[in-house]
Formats: C-alpha cells, structure tokens, sequence
C-alpha cells in the first residue's frame, strides 16, 4: 500500500519525546578487527598486506553507495575488496549498529586500480529512507518497550496501518523490529522486548499517562473510519481544535496516541 493511497501526502510521526525526522548520517570510520598482517594470503592480489578499513553504519539511513564511497576515499589508487559486516558491534553508535569491513589492497606498480564498483547483495537495500535529508545528528528511530514482538507487530502494521520496515534477528531472544507508517521518511518506531522487571513495568507507561506519540495525517476522518474498522480503540470522539482535527487513540499496551489533521 503506498502513502498516497493510506495516509497521503506529508504523513509524519511526531514524537513527544523525540520530534525530528530521520535523516542520512554519515558513516563512522573505526579501528579494524585485524591487523593487516594477518591477512596476508598469496593467493589474492599477489600476497600483498592490505589496509583494512571498517565503517559504522545503518542499512535504514545510509545508502549502500555512500559506505562503499566511504571506503573509496580511504583507498583512493587499490583493489577494494568487501570483507564482512558485523551486526551490533559493540564500539558502532546505536543508531548505525553494522560494522562493514573492507580490505584495500595496494595498487601494483604499473597497473591502473582495479577498484570495487558495488557492494555484495547482503549491503544493498531499497528501502533506505535518505530522500531530502541533511547530513547532521538527527533522530532516527525512539524505542517503543512491548511484551511481545508479534503481538505488537500485528497491532501496528495489521491495525494502524503502518509498514514493517525490518524484522532481523540479533540472538535468540532478541530482535530488531522498525515499523512506520508506509512511505515514511521520518523517525521509525523500534519494537524493543522489555526485559526483566523493571522496564517490563515500563510497558505502556513511558510517559507516565501523556500522549506519547502523534501521528499525522492529511486526511482525519479517512484514517479514524480506516482505523475503528480495524479494532483500533479511540479513547473519546474527534475534537476540533484551532490547530486541527484530533482524536486520541491508545495502542494494545495503553500507550496513547494523538490521530490529528493540523488546520
């Protein structure tokens, strides 16, 4: 289902507590797993000792272009080779958890460079959310605490109507669920299993009772009648207010929402 089609044009979740759109950040060069001597292998590019070279990033708001360009730049005249990513490496920002590294091979003497032109399949996305965004810190995503990943999923993306941006899993236990509303290029909602008691406690009630998100749209009364049909519980009827139409909703842990059309 496209924007057009559900929420229209210049749909944006607002945050109470967050408030920016998603933006490009630029990847974040880091230290190298290995040191190049341990990747001296006679068979590739005659044994010669790569660079090794690693970059922080997101696959939700870095384009594969722009990590591989990152590389680019640090091996300028070499043979460019993708090495491996590691998920949620530990010294990577939380905001780009992936690390990928790449070996840069030194050009050999008479040869033009030879350098990688793509990165593998694993990198590629088309589903990043870089259109009209500016390179600066920004917000891309805020935590929403959930007791169960597939019962939360359902609500938003069967009942609201928002997209599942990505489902990957991290361990066992553990996931790492975006969900937005569809063609939405602003701040992702992230589905995060409370674990243990304290933050269990904290399921439906970050904002101790306020409204804690506020999804607009360009259509009020479309999306409230789309939204009823679907079991989604209004909390009191649409209020027509000097800034707009709005009605607030709560979500299947009580956390509560603001519907709203700004006049």
């Amino acid at each position: 289902m496209t924007a057009g089609g559900f929420y229209g044009r210049g749909i944006l979740v607002a945050l109470s507590f967050a408030g920016l759109a998603a933006c490009t950040v630029q990847p974040i060069k880091t230290e190298p797993r290995w040191e190049p001597q341990e990747l001296v292998n006679p068979g590739i590019e005659g044994g010669q000792k790569p660079a090794v070279l690693s970059y922080c990033y997101s696959s939700q708001i870095n384009e594969p272009s722009q990590v591989l360009e990152y590389a680019r730049e640090d091996c300028p005249t070499g043979k460019l080779y993708f090495k491996e990513d590691d998920v949620l490496w530990t010294k990577c920002p939380l905001i780009q958890p992936i690390r990928a590294t790449f070996l840069c091979y030194p050009a050999k003497p008479g040869k033009p460079s030879n350098r990688s032109n793509s990165l593998p399949s694993r990198l590629r996305r088309s589903n990043s959310c870089t259109s009209g965004c500016v390179m600066k810190p920004c917000i891309s995503a805020v935590t929403l605490l959930v007791e169960d990943y597939d019962a939360a999923i359902s609500f938003y993306c069967d009942q609201v109507g928002f997209e599942l941006i990505e489902d990957k899993a991290l361990s066992p236990d553990k996931r790492w669920v975006l969900v937005a509303p569809p063609g939405s290029k602003e701040a992702r909602i992230l589905l995060a299993k409370a674990d243990g008691d304290v933050q269990l406690r904290g399921v439906g009630h970050q904002t101790g009772g306020r409204v804690s998100f506020f999804l607009q749209t360009d259509d009020f009364y479309r999306d409230y009648e789309r939204m009823r049909a679907k079991s989604v519980v209004f909390l009191e009827t649409p209020r027509e207010e000097a800034y707009g139409t709005v009605a607030v909703f709560q979500d299947l842990y009580g956390n509560k929402w603001d519907l709203i059309a700004f006049a």
